[in-house]
């Protein structure tokens, strides 16, 4: 097992140490008060467990905003003047940094396109002055641009697979690690037995979707392609019906098809559905509007479909861009996975303004084998 960073290291046991004083003050009072054996080693089991928690949450805090920087200076050195760093504020020094940052991107970004407009501008001049006896000519040059369109390409899914390993793993770390202390914790100490069962499940449920999120990242970061689907029975009521009791942020209204069964990889679909799920609540959020999640088979094709009640789609020319997003907290990929998701089953993935009101619809076509 690789071993933590040294900052990161380093961080979490001075967490640690900053809460020693309070733990052990309160274990002190614990152990010399008037309690039963079976209380105290409870309470001492929770009081390490928060401890603990506590620590790894302010790690977090220290340790994210830091690599928010370093992806986003990578994607300066690269020239990719798109990504920008969350959290800005002028009133703390972190916000003050990331600020400056977010100005440096930009500063770069317009002089980048003053360059694109100064070439384009020349260009314009040298056809209006190229000219042979009193008429205008035009100098047509051949290149062979197949290599650069292919170091180009490979430079997207560079930027990929990093804006995907700074999001995903971030959040997968402390989910793995926390589950796997609360299971732990629980098998220690009794609890009722629909309590317990309750809370396996829930926490199973977590570490599962861990680990095959992990898988998917892995695979992405030694390929740098999206993995071919593992194909398998997926019920699609299930599944849709999974992946909306996901959204806990509004109500998600059910409009439950025929109940049929195709072969494709479950982890892929519900990465694809959770990103058009999460991102149809996010567009109702400030509307209080609601959203609708459904499917319907017809001419032996499969139609799952995400309503919203949101704003509707301003700029349909770059939804399925990578990395262009209209979100301040936004990465951009994840229409574009979601497609090439759909792409690598088979289907297509469609998004439209909703004609008779206001909102949008993302449709999912698939075969049914």
């Amino acid at each position: 097992m690789a071993s933590k960073p040294k900052h990161e290291r380093r961080v979490f046991w001075l967490a640690l140490l900053g809460g020693f004083p309070a733990v052990a003050l309160a274990l002190g009072l614990l152990w010399f008060g008037d309690f039963t054996p079976r209380t105290q080693w409870t309470l001492t089991l929770l009081v390490a467990g928060v401890w603990l928690a506590c620590a790894a949450i302010v790690k977090e805090h220290v340790v994210r905003p830091l690599q928010t920087v370093s992806n986003v200076l990578a994607a300066l050195r690269e020239r990719d003047y798109t990504l920008r760093a969350r959290g800005s504020n002028p009133e703390d020094a972190l916000g003050l940094l990331l600020l400056e940052l977010n100005s440096l991107g930009d500063d770069l970004r317009a002089q980048r396109l003053g360059a694109l407009e100064a070439t384009a501008l020349l260009r314009r001049v040298m056809e209006e002055i190229f000219r042979q006896g009193g008429l205008p000519h035009q100098l047509l040059v051949l290149t062979d641009v197949s290599r650069a369109l292919s170091d180009e390409e490979r430079q997207a899914w560079k930027r990929l697979i990093r804006v995907l390993s700074h999001e995903l793993n971030n959040s997968l770390a402390p989910i793995k690690s926390i589950a796997d202390s609360l299971l732990a914790l629980i098998t220690r100490e009794p609890a009722p037995p629909d309590q317990r069962e309750d809370l396996r499940k829930g926490l199973g449920v977590i570490a599962s979707r861990s680990e095959s999120l992990s898988r998917l990242m892995a695979a992405y970061a030694h390929l740098a392609r999206l993995p071919p689907p593992r194909l398998e029975s997926v019920a699609i009521q299930d599944w849709v019906r999974r992946v909306v009791a996901l959204e806990t942020r509004r109500p998600v209204a059910l409009r439950p098809g025929p109940n049929v069964t195709i072969q494709a990889d479950s982890g892929q679909l519900d990465q694809l559905l959770i990103n058009l799920v999460r991102n149809a609540v996010d567009a109702t959020l400030e509307a209080n509007g609601a959203v609708e999640v459904g499917w319907e088979t017809r001419n032996g094709q499969l139609d799952v479909w995400v309503r919203d009640e949101g704003g509707g789609l301003a700029d349909t020319a770059n939804l399925f861009v990578p990395f262009y997003t209209t979100k301040p907290e936004g990465s951009g990929i994840g229409l574009a996975l979601s497609r090439q998701i759909a792409e690598a089953h088979g289907g297509t993935l469609t998004l439209s303004n909703r004609p008779a009101q206001r909102g949008c619809e993302a449709r999912l076509s698939l075969r049914l084998q």
